[in-house]
């Protein structure tokens, strides 16, 4: 952490730290206790909660939380900085006098923006009666949609009646799979309005999808076709280098799959409605006919071999997956703040968890001399090296220094062991590297 983010209280003792702004506009003070290793750690719990609080207040369906222009704490979220300044892992918060659903939706609200900290309450009681409100809402509704779906089929079937029994459509598959895939584009976006990288990754396995899947009318779509592109994913295809597909890849597919034929049932652009007697129960994938029982990686001798042909900045890139098992993310975002002598202190990317990682003495050197802030790697222009592209990807820098250093390994080395970035964080202690 830095060394600056914590002032110290001489009347009270204490550590304290100011962050983020009231509804006044003047920032909140939070006391954080006189021991300093635990004041930096509930400060990085801080920090986490400051930025659930701006993503609330901009989130644009709930709408304005204050009379204010700009994001700001409230009663609550106060009440939970003060509970973590204090190293507490629970709140117990008063709830709001309405019914038991209207309770329930405002209690869920806070525990899906703020996981960082467990609320409590008394109310148990009316929050059951709230669960089950909602349960009996959602049996309504599918009763009302059954109820239609029939009243939409009679008509179906009097209009059909007269055609065999089918009316032949424009729309195909590969249309309904196209406009899925926007649908995934516009509904995964960041604050900003661009396209996260989860739903960059749920629009290639649409595309996936469509690639393999046979293109027919939507009037042909029935129970058989779809049951044969689930088969033939269940099943795990191969690919052009005669390889299965990935048993992860392949259920991830179905579950993408599934969806979609849900949102083809809804969406009012396609005339489409799933078969009544559609049915799609527990899926079994095709597994591996030979466990692995262990995750492949490199021995310490390949790992020799990968030392003396990687470059200067290949070199630091290798020690941080070895020596504290970061992965290509938490290398792009590793920030000089985080470098405290020794040791590298912070929350990691993905799952906000705080860790401490002991460096080898060669990490450090590898590292170079110490900054106040700033991250750790970068680009000759100083932007990070996972920073988004102009098409709004993240940079593929450091797979692609990787795959340069096994290229000119292979040249030496033709049979050398060809394995992802990420195979070196499952590698384990090292003892005398």
């Amino acid at each position: 952490m830095a060394k600056n983010i914590l002032a110290w209280n001489n009347a009270g003792a204490q550590y304290y730290r100011e962050m983020g702004k009231k509804e006044n506009g003047k920032p909140a003070r939070f006391y954080l206790g006189a021991d300093e290793s635990t004041a930096k750690i509930n400060v990085a719990r801080l920090e986490a909660l400051w930025k659930s609080v701006e993503t609330r207040w901009n989130d644009w369906s709930l709408g304005d939380l204050a009379e204010t222009a700009f994001p700001c704490w409230d009663v609550i979220t106060l009440e939970f900085g003060r509970a973590i300044g204090k190293g507490q892992w629970t709140v117990k918060v008063e709830l709001p006098e309405v019914g038991p659903q209207e309770t329930a939706a405002w209690l869920s609200e806070f525990r899906f923006y703020f996981p960082m900290i467990q609320i409590q309450t008394d109310k148990s009681v009316a929050l059951e009666e709230g669960n089950r409100a909602f349960i009996e809402m959602g049996q309504e509704w599918v009763q009302r949609e059954e109820a239609r779906h029939h009243t939409e089929l009679r008509k179906i079937r009097d209009v059909v009646a007269p055609f065999g029994g089918k009316v032949a459509t424009k729309e195909t598959l590969h249309d309904a799979l196209a406009a899925y895939k926007e649908w995934i584009e516009r509904t995964f976006v960041d604050i900003e309005g661009q396209t996260t990288q989860t739903g960059k990754k749920q629009g290639e396995r649409a595309d996936r999808i469509k690639r393999y899947a046979p293109d027919l009318p939507l009037s042909d779509f029935g129970t058989v076709e779809i049951e044969s592109i689930i088969e033939f994913w269940r099943t795990r295809p191969k690919k052009q280098n005669g390889l299965p597909y990935a048993f992860t890849l392949c259920k991830h597919t179905i579950r993408l799959y599934r969806h979609f034929i849900r949102w083809l049932h809804k969406e009012k652009a396609f005339p489409w409605k799933k078969p009544v007697d559609l049915e799609i129960e527990r899926i079994q994938i095709v597994r591996d006919t030979v466990t692995k029982y262990k995750v492949e990686t490199y021995s310490k001798e390949e790992l020799a071999v990968l030392w003396q042909f990687a470059s200067h900045f290949e070199r630091p890139l290798l020690l941080c997956a070895l020596n504290c098992g970061f992965s290509i993310s938490e290398i792009g975002n590793l920030d000089w703040h985080e470098v405290e002598g020794d040791y590298i202190k912070g929350l990691r990317p993905k799952t906000k968890v705080y860790g401490e990682f002991k460096l080898w003495d060669l990490t450090k050197r590898a590292l170079g001399e110490a900054k106040k802030a700033g991250s750790v790697f970068t680009t000759k222009s100083g932007t990070k090296l996972i920073a988004r592209t102009k098409g709004n990807n993240v940079s593929a820098k450091i797979p692609a220094a990787w795959y340069r250093l096994l290229d000119r390994v292979q040249k030496h080395q033709p049979d050398f062991k060809r394995l992802g970035f990420h195979h070196l964080r499952n590698r384990g202690p090292l003892s005398g590297f």
